[in-house]
């Protein structure tokens, strides 16, 4: 199981899509160290939760570090530092409204992925960057 979509659907669904989670990518993610092709950014995540997140993933994250050989990185962003850094990453949404049957079938993952939604969905809402 070395399929990074894989991986970030796995840790996403270990976290209960709490976070949002990517693969750290050169374009983003300053500097050269060991480990940075296996580096996952963790968004919106206080502080005082970092353990924790280690906690709920620490039975995947060896399963993990066996099947690639070598331990994953991860990268914790605040959620201060998630809204002024990473902004254009993630929408905000301010309201919702949904009427009727409605089937969202989700594809964790992390930035770039959008979930497909079937049925009718109203949604008066503002949208922030």
């Amino acid at each position: 199981m070395t399929n990074r979509a894989e991986i970030l659907q796995r840790l996403a669904i270990a976290i209960g899509f709490r976070y949002p989670l990517r693969w750290a990518d050169e374009r983003t993610t300053l500097g050269d160290y060991e480990g940075r092709d296996l580096t996952i950014e963790v968004f919106n995540v206080p502080s005082v939760r970092q353990r924790g997140f280690f906690h709920e993933i620490r039975q995947y994250r060896r399963e993990l570090q066996e099947t690639l050989g070598r331990p994953v990185t991860f990268i914790f962003h605040t959620p201060e530092v998630t809204k002024q850094y990473y902004s254009h990453l993630f929408a905000e949404v301010h309201g919702a409204e949904i009427t009727g049957a409605l089937k969202i079938a989700l594809e964790p993952g992390g930035v770039g992925e959008k979930p497909e939604i079937e049925g009718q969905l109203r949604v008066p809402l503002d949208l922030a960057a």
